[in-house]
Protein backbone atom coordinates (compact mmCIF):
# COMPACT_ATOMS: atom_id res chain seq x y z
CA UNK A 1 0.00 0.00 0.00
CA UNK A 2 1.39 3.47 -0.86
CA UNK A 3 0.92 5.88 1.82
CA UNK A 4 0.41 8.99 -0.05
CA UNK A 5 0.10 11.38 3.04
CA UNK A 6 3.26 10.13 3.78
CA UNK A 7 5.19 12.21 1.40
CA UNK A 8 7.78 14.05 2.44
CA UNK A 9 9.85 16.60 -0.28
CA UNK A 10 13.24 15.23 -2.28
CA UNK A 11 16.39 16.77 -1.38
CA UNK A 12 16.59 17.79 -4.76
CA UNK A 13 13.75 19.84 -4.80
CA UNK A 14 15.03 21.72 -1.96
CA UNK A 15 17.98 22.52 -3.80
CA UNK A 16 16.02 23.81 -6.99
CA UNK A 17 13.88 25.76 -4.78
CA UNK A 18 16.96 27.35 -3.33
CA UNK A 19 18.90 27.73 -6.44
CA UNK A 20 15.21 29.62 -7.99
CA UNK A 21 15.59 31.68 -5.28
CA UNK A 22 19.30 32.36 -5.85
CA UNK A 23 18.96 33.61 -9.40
CA UNK A 24 15.94 35.35 -8.98
CA UNK A 25 17.46 37.71 -6.75
CA UNK A 26 20.55 37.89 -9.08
CA UNK A 27 18.25 38.62 -11.70
CA UNK A 28 16.29 41.56 -9.72
CA UNK A 29 19.50 43.24 -8.56
CA UNK A 30 20.54 43.57 -12.57
CA UNK A 31 17.36 44.91 -13.56
CA UNK A 32 17.64 47.33 -10.67
CA UNK A 33 21.04 47.94 -12.20
CA UNK A 34 20.60 48.09 -15.97
CA UNK A 35 17.28 50.76 -14.75
CA UNK A 36 19.73 52.75 -13.03
CA UNK A 37 22.14 52.70 -15.82
CA UNK A 38 20.34 52.39 -18.73
CA UNK A 39 22.77 55.14 -20.71
CA UNK A 40 26.09 53.42 -21.36
CA UNK A 41 27.78 50.59 -21.49
CA UNK A 42 27.08 49.28 -18.23
CA UNK A 43 23.23 49.46 -18.90
CA UNK A 44 23.98 47.58 -21.45
CA UNK A 45 26.00 44.50 -19.78
CA UNK A 46 23.53 44.50 -17.37
CA UNK A 47 20.07 44.24 -19.91
CA UNK A 48 22.76 40.97 -21.32
CA UNK A 49 22.71 39.76 -17.65
CA UNK A 50 19.05 39.99 -17.19
CA UNK A 51 18.33 37.64 -20.12
CA UNK A 52 20.93 35.27 -19.49
CA UNK A 53 18.65 35.04 -15.90
CA UNK A 54 15.44 34.89 -17.75
CA UNK A 55 17.53 31.78 -19.76
CA UNK A 56 18.06 30.44 -16.62
CA UNK A 57 14.78 30.35 -15.60
CA UNK A 58 13.64 28.68 -18.67
CA UNK A 59 15.91 26.10 -18.46
CA UNK A 60 15.32 26.03 -15.00
CA UNK A 61 11.39 24.72 -15.43
CA UNK A 62 12.50 22.52 -18.46
CA UNK A 63 14.71 20.78 -15.94
CA UNK A 64 11.88 20.72 -13.35
CA UNK A 65 9.96 18.15 -15.99
CA UNK A 66 7.89 16.08 -14.61
CA UNK A 67 5.52 18.76 -12.88
CA UNK A 68 4.05 16.07 -10.72
CA UNK A 69 4.95 15.90 -7.02
CA UNK A 70 4.63 12.31 -7.30
CA UNK A 71 8.36 12.47 -8.99
CA UNK A 72 9.49 14.83 -6.12
CA UNK A 73 8.26 13.45 -3.00
CA UNK A 74 8.88 10.33 -1.04
CA UNK A 75 5.95 7.87 -0.14
CA UNK A 76 6.37 5.40 2.58
CA UNK A 77 4.92 1.90 0.41
CA UNK A 78 4.32 -1.15 3.29
CA UNK A 79 3.02 -4.31 2.62
CA UNK A 80 3.68 -7.91 1.90
CA UNK A 81 5.87 -9.06 -0.58
CA UNK A 82 3.94 -10.61 -3.64
CA UNK A 83 7.05 -11.57 -5.70
CA UNK A 84 10.86 -10.86 -5.63
CA UNK A 85 13.50 -10.93 -8.71
CA UNK A 86 17.07 -9.24 -9.30
CA UNK A 87 18.59 -7.05 -11.85
CA UNK A 88 21.69 -6.44 -12.74
CA UNK A 89 21.85 -2.80 -13.72
CA UNK A 90 25.18 -1.79 -16.07
CA UNK A 91 26.41 1.43 -17.07
CA UNK A 92 29.26 2.30 -19.60
CA UNK A 93 31.26 2.52 -15.80
CA UNK A 94 29.51 0.02 -13.49
CA UNK A 95 26.95 -2.43 -12.53
CA UNK A 96 24.51 -2.54 -9.72
CA UNK A 97 22.70 -5.56 -8.28
CA UNK A 98 18.94 -3.90 -7.81
CA UNK A 99 15.59 -5.91 -6.47
CA UNK A 100 12.42 -5.96 -7.72
CA UNK A 101 9.39 -6.64 -5.22
CA UNK A 102 5.86 -6.04 -5.91
CA UNK A 103 3.60 -4.99 -3.13
CA UNK A 104 0.35 -4.75 -3.68
CA UNK A 105 0.02 -5.10 -7.10
CA UNK A 106 2.84 -2.47 -8.03
CA UNK A 107 6.72 -3.45 -9.07
CA UNK A 108 9.10 -1.40 -6.98
CA UNK A 109 12.86 -1.27 -7.51
CA UNK A 110 14.95 -0.95 -4.39
CA UNK A 111 18.59 0.52 -4.89
CA UNK A 112 20.15 -1.09 -1.97
CA UNK A 113 21.30 -4.73 -1.56
CA UNK A 114 19.19 -5.24 1.79
CA UNK A 115 16.47 -5.94 -0.72
CA UNK A 116 17.61 -9.18 -2.28
CA UNK A 117 17.13 -10.87 0.70
CA UNK A 118 13.25 -10.39 0.34
CA UNK A 119 11.42 -13.24 -0.09
CA UNK A 120 7.67 -13.93 -1.34
CA UNK A 121 5.31 -13.30 2.18
CA UNK A 122 7.45 -11.01 4.13
CA UNK A 123 6.41 -8.00 5.43
CA UNK A 124 8.52 -4.82 3.96
CA UNK A 125 8.40 -0.69 4.49
CA UNK A 126 10.37 1.36 1.65
CA UNK A 127 10.47 4.67 0.86
CA UNK A 128 9.80 5.39 -2.87
CA UNK A 129 9.53 8.10 -5.43
CA UNK A 130 8.01 7.75 -9.09
CA UNK A 131 10.80 8.27 -11.43
CA UNK A 132 10.05 9.86 -14.85
CA UNK A 133 11.38 7.68 -17.89
CA UNK A 134 11.47 9.47 -21.44
CA UNK A 135 9.22 7.10 -23.58
CA UNK A 136 8.31 4.76 -21.36
CA UNK A 137 5.70 4.12 -18.08
CA UNK A 138 7.42 5.72 -14.83
CA UNK A 139 8.19 3.68 -12.36
CA UNK A 140 9.15 3.26 -8.81
CA UNK A 141 12.44 4.01 -6.90
CA UNK A 142 12.93 3.16 -3.72
CA UNK A 143 15.01 3.74 -0.41
CA UNK A 144 15.25 0.75 2.02
CA UNK A 145 13.44 1.37 5.39
CA UNK A 146 12.94 -1.86 6.81
CA UNK A 147 11.85 -5.33 6.83
CA UNK A 148 9.57 -7.13 9.21
CA UNK A 149 6.24 -5.59 11.15
CA UNK A 150 8.94 -3.61 13.80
Amino acid sequence: MIDFNSGSWSPGTYGFVIALAIITVIVVWFMVAAFWSRYGEFGFFMTIAVLIGLTGYGFAGVAYYPFSEDFHKYYTVIGTVEDTNTRLVTTQDSSALVAVVTVGGNMFRIDDTRGTTLEKGDTVSLRCKREFEWNSVPGWGCKWNHKGDN
